[in-house]
Formats: structure tokens, sequence, C-alpha cells
């Protein structure tokens, strides 16, 4: 089959002129509604991390609010500390404040630290 463009008519031409153009825009509309959508997921995202921000600064307000109140309410692993008050180091093991003598028992305790893990 050969096309002689002499003998192609004007509505063909207009047909495929017709067809780009109807073709161009569905594209166009396929990216405006693309377009759309995104920019709903991104503010529906946007609201969740502002609501999801609050509440976590709601409970961090509440836990700092607890602690205040209560500062041996919440649990403190820790079994040793070294704290600076009044320019002088000091030495918490247990949760009690370690003066210059120790017992027998604490200094076993002191030199077991490295090892417990």
């Amino acid at each position: 089959m050969e096309v002689n463009f002499a003998m192609t008519t004007i509505p063909t031409i207009l047909l495929w002129v017709i067809g780009l153009v109807v073709f161009g825009i569905g594209a166009l509309l396929g990216y405006v509604n693309m377009n759309v959508d995104a920019r709903k997921k991104i503010e529906a995202m946007e609201t969740k991390a502002e609501i999801m921000r609050t509440e976590a600064e709601k409970k961090l307000e509440q836990v700092q609010l607890l602690k205040e109140q209560n500062p041996g309410l919440l649990g403190d692993d820790s079994l040793l500390r070294l704290r600076k008050e009044n320019n002088r180091v000091q030495v918490e093991m247990d949760g009690n404040l370690l003066t210059t003598s120790i017992s027998a028992e604490e200094k076993k305790t002191f030199i077991r630290i490295p090892f417990l893990y």
C-alpha cells in the first residue's frame, strides 16, 4: 500500500490534526489531575505531621511536668554517675552519694562495674 500525498485530501489532514489535538488535551488533563492529586496527598501528610507534632509536644510537656513534680518517679538504671556541684566532683553509685570512705561491698561493686556488661 502506497500513500500518494498528491492525492491526500484536506479531511485526512484535518483528522490527523484533530487526533493530535485530542491527544494533547488528554495528556494535559492527565498532568493537571496528577498534580491536583499529589497536592492533596502532600497537604494531608502535612496536616497529619502537624497533628503528630502537637501530640508529641504535649506528651513531652507532660513528661517534663511529671519529672519536675516527682524527680524520683522515673527509673534510673545507672550504676555510676559523676556530677559537678559547687566545683566539686561527686560520685553517685546505685543512687547513693559516695563519701570519702566506702564500704567493702561498695568497693566490690565499684571494681566490678566495667565487667557487668
